[in-house]
Parts: structure tokens; sequence; C-alpha cells
């Protein structure tokens, strides 16, 4: 089987997305294919983007592949999916191998059970069967009792997918949901059931595993599996991997081949003068903890890693005095022309740290608050020069009169 994450289709990436993903398919050659859901920008409905990205869900499926679309929470308008007229066409005509997934299905593939979830957009199929499931979790049983929508739906989320454990023991869900209460590595994200969120009671069931995109980062965790997007959908997305997976229904292995769409490289002011050398060993200790985000031993992962193309590629660079007339000075100049683009910004002012120098060179200076004003003074105008009245600005608009 062959997993594709979030692919948030955009008139800029979208021809190079598509490129790319058919590629793949051609090189790994597979008769079930998983798209995990988002499809849309952002909820940006760019009409060409998106019927390109279904002409490649038939293109596959008059192959004779098995393509699974499932449908994401960017994909809603109003309360139907994106590709609703074309759901509509297939079930007239019981299309065998595109299936547009936007109720729970269960699918048998070489004697393995996947449930595939998508995104909520109805509750009509998500009524509870029983009632002892809030004495698992006893968060369930205070969103049954909710008056928030999102965690009434969480509740029937939930119960859902607790009916199916019991019913088939050995199960993968294939689903597009975060899951609630919980931090996941290398993720500064927490989310809630206000979010639509699945338990994390069940990452300890042993015979379930979870399959996912939705989260802009890939990882594993206990018997969650999580495979990002296929591209940085923004400048936030930095210093991140992005895959294309396969999985072989027999051994159970797993393979992560890395794509590099438009990738987004963040350098600290405490880099030396970056070439290209220093930037594919900063790539290489970005792979190290990239790779420390996959640390469950329920999924057996091998990563395949691609060259870094430096014309797609987006270096921003933190400097505490730095302009773009120096630019010179931080980056060689033949790795920025090959760049797709270099982007300086200024660090940030690290208020601890300022404290604490603060303390730490006021040993023999008077202690009257006055004379603490006038080293707060003289300190930013020896660190920042002429953007010190910015900071005293933002400490005013604080209260902290200086």
């Amino acid at each position: 089987m062959l997993f594709i994450g979030d692919i948030h289709i955009h008139p800029r990436y979208g021809t190079l997305t598509l490129d790319t993903i058919r590629e793949y398919i051609t090189q790994h050659d597979d008769d079930h294919i998983v798209f995990l859901g988002d499809y849309v920008y952002h909820f940006s409905y760019h009409r060409p983007s998106l019927l390109a990205l279904l002409d490649l869900f038939l293109e596959l499926a008059d192959q004779h592949k098995h393509v699974y679309v499932l449908a994401g929470n960017h994909d809603r308008l109003g309360q139907h999916f994106v590709y609703s007229e074309t759901e509509k066409i297939l079930n007239q005509q019981s299309h065998p191998y595109l299936h547009i997934i936007t109720t729970p299905e269960l699918h048998t593939i070489q004697s393995q059970k996947f449930l595939f979830m998508p995104y909520m957009l109805s509750r009509s199929r998500y009524t509870p069967q029983h009632e002892y499931y809030p004495d698992r979790d006893v968060s369930l049983r205070i969103l049954r009792e909710s008056t928030n929508t999102n965690e009434t739906e969480s509740y029937l989320l939930n119960s859902y997918i607790e009916d199916q454990i019991q019913e088939h023991q050995h199960l993968t869900i294939v689903h597009h949901y975060y899951t609630a209460n919980i931090k996941f590595p290398g993720i500064k994200s927490q989310f809630f059931y206000k979010d639509k969120a699945i338990s994390p009671h069940f990452l300890d069931y042993p015979t379930t595993k979870f399959i996912s995109g939705h989260i802009h980062h890939s990882f594993s965790y206990k018997n969650y599996l999580c495979l990002g997007t296929v591209w940085s959908t923004s400048p936030l997305e930095t210093n991140l991997y992005q895959w294309l997976s396969q999985y072989d229904l027999q051994s159970q292995q797993w393979i992560l081949n890395q794509i590099a769409i438009n990738p987004y490289i963040t350098l600290t002011e405490h880099q030396d003068h970056i070439t290209e050398l220093s930037l594919h060993n900063h790539r290489e200790k970005l792979k190290k903890q990239s790779a420390q985000s996959f640390q469950s031993d329920h999924f057996s992962l091998s990563f395949h890693y691609t060259a870094l193309p430096l014309s797609r590629t987006t270096v921003t660079l933190y400097s505490q005095n730095g302009s773009y007339e120096m630019m010179h000075e931080h980056i060689d100049t033949t790795l920025r022309q090959s760049l797709r683009d270099v982007q300086l910004k200024q660090t940030p002012l690290n208020m601890d740290q300022a404290v604490q120098d603060l303390v730490d060179s006021s040993s023999d200076f008077g202690s009257s608050w006055a004379n603490w004003k006038q080293l707060l003074h003289d300190y930013l105008e020896t660190k920042y020069g002429d953007k010190k009245n910015d900071y005293l600005t933002i400490l005013n608009d604080l209260d902290i009169k200086v």
C-alpha cells in the first residue's frame, strides 16, 4: 500500500506536487493507494488545481489501482465534501476502484482490516451501539453531556471507534483527526476534544493501529503513525522532512521516502558563514532530530533520503545585527544565488537573558530604580544600536516605564 499525506493543492506548487506523486507511484507500483485527506489549501478552493488532482485520482483508478480518497477537515463545502459530485457519479456507476470516503468504511486488504475514518461531516453514521464506553475513559462521560457541538461529536467519534475495535480485534484505523490531551514528539501544539479529537486511551490498545495525516509533522508514538504533509504549506513548517510512504502488507514493513518540493530551513545566528557544506551538515543534524520523532516499537520503519534541491529551498537566517546589505557576510554568494530565496531576520530580544545580563553587570552599580533604568538604556544602546527605541516602545506598551 502507498500512503500520501495532506496535499493542500496550491497553484504555485500544484504541478510539481502532482508530478512528484505520479513519479513516486510509477516507481513503487502498488494496487492500493491511500490519500489521507486535506486536498484544499486552507479553504482556498482553487478549482483548476482541485480538478487536476481529481484527474490524478481517475487516472490511477483507470489503471485498476484501488484509490482511497479520505475526506479531510479542509475539504468541506458547507456540509459537503469538495468532490461530492464525483462521489455521486461513482456511486451511481458502482465504480470498483475509486473510493471517495466521506463516511466510515471498512475494507479488507490482503486479509488485513482497515477502517477509513474521514473527517466527520454528518453525525448520522456515528450512533453509539453500546453505553459502556464512558467507563473506559472518564472524559467520554463528560463529553456525552457536553453542550459544545464539537465535544459531543468527539463523544460520538470515540464511541464509534470503540464499537469497531470491539468487533474487529486486529484493526488499522486510517483517520483524519487530532488526538486529545497529549503532546507528540517534536510537536509544540496540543489539541483537545473541542477540536474533534480521538481519545488518547486508544493509543494503548495493543492490537489496534492508527494512521493519519492532518498534523503537518510526521512522527510515530505508541500505536500511532502520522505521515504529515507532502510539502511545506507555510514558512512556519521549517526544518521538517516530508515523505511518501509504502507499507508492505506481508512483512508489515514501512518505507518512508523523503520528498523535497519546497524545503524551508532556518538557521540561527550561531551558525558560521553559511556554505553549501555547512548547509548540508545542518541538514544532517535535522535528519537526526527527525529520527527522534519516530520512536514507536509498533512500526518497523526505514527511511530513504534525497538530495536537497537548492533551487526549491528557502533559507531563513537569524542574526543580531544583520542587514541585507551585509548578506555576503552571512552566506556564500554562490549558494545564495542557487537557493530559491534567502531571508534575513533579526533575532528577537530574549527578555530573560536581558534581565540576567543586567543583574550580572550591576554588581558595582547603585540599586535605585533610576540607576536601573539608565543601565537598561545603556544595555539596549550597546546591544541594539539604532533599534533601541523599538524595544523601549515595546517595554512602555507593557507598562514597564523606562
